[in-house]
């Protein structure tokens, strides 16, 4: 079942996820559930390509991305084939895939397969036509990049680089699954724009028009994740890119609202597995 791989190790800002999360906001996207990244291929595939699927668990879920070529899934139950073009993107369970193979060569694609805790607003076994965006692909490569490093909180970086780009994916969708209560929607829009912790449930349940209960529970369907746990997602997500550019640990605690450098290092550690001194350290490009 092996995919032949091309990986590239270029580097880059983790800031392109920002610029794809924007593009997702202006467009009216729905925020995606932290995911988990596994295995990711960057696979030129010849005429003679033609892979075999076995069993995998129902919960793991891969995401294909064509950009030129042709190929062909065919899924269980029934032998149902889709076919996938160029500028493509394709959502399947591990589970229903039996085989798939090139149609019109070269058929080039990413491959990423991982596990959600949540709910995606992506449709599943439905081919969507999703246009390029420049940093798209450079950011499919960082995610590699970050996925074979052998430090733990790099993997862990890969797998919020996807959830960014599952965000930017889902604004693109011409029918992107609307969730029926505006102000929960607002709410969840606007938690980026209020990363200084000084948002509480309570607060947010008051904004959206809400009782506490009743907010906390459409936001689990809506996220996956409970309001505070999703905050503080948004919050350290970003000061993961703020390190990245140069930003002290000192600096981040104070404009993320965390009640000190020791508090925010406990939670950062926590979140990626390692300390934040040593990732503000790291080389941002080459």
């Amino acid at each position: 079942m092996a995919l032949p791989v091309k990986r590239i190790y270029k580097s880059t800002m983790i800031r392109m996820g920002t610029t794809l999360y924007q593009t997702a906001q202006a467009s009216g996207g729905t925020p995606c559930p932290p995911v988990l990244l596994r295995t990711l291929y960057d696979v030129r595939a010849g005429p003679e390509y033609h892979v075999r699927w076995g069993e995998s668990p129902r919960e793991l879920w891969v995401l294909v991305r064509t950009f030129s070529g042709e190929g062909r899934f065919v899924l269980r139950p029934s032998h149902t084939p889709i076919s996938l073009t160029g500028n493509t993107l394709l959502l399947l369970s591990l589970a229903d895939i039996r085989e798939f193979q090139t149609v019109t060569a070269p058929w080039l694609f990413w491959w990423l397969d991982f596990s959600c805790t949540g709910k995606l607003a992506l449709p599943v076994r439905t081919p969507t036509s999703c246009p390029l965006v420049k940093p798209e692909r450079r950011l499919l490569r960082e995610c590699l990049r970050n996925l074979v490093s052998p430090r733990q909180w790099r993997q862990r970086e890969a797998s919020a680089l996807l959830s960014q780009l599952i965000c930017h994916y889902t604004a693109l969708l011409p029918e992107s699954p609307r969730h029926t209560h505006p102000g929960l929607t607002r709410i969840v829009e606007d938690l980026r724009l209020r990363l200084d912790g000084s948002l509480t449930v309570e607060e947010m349940a008051r904004q959206a028009g809400l009782s506490p209960r009743r907010f906390r529970d459409l936001f689990m369907e809506m996220t996956g994740l409970p309001p505070k746990a999703y905050y503080d997602h948004l919050r350290l997500s970003e000061a993961a890119a703020r390190l990245r550019m140069g930003a002290s640990v000192k600096e981040i605690a104070a404009d993320f609202g965390f009640s000190s450098p020791f508090h925010f290092s406990r939670m950062f550690k926590k979140k990626f597995g390692t300390p934040p001194s040593r990732l503000s350290s790291q080389p941002t490009g080459s």
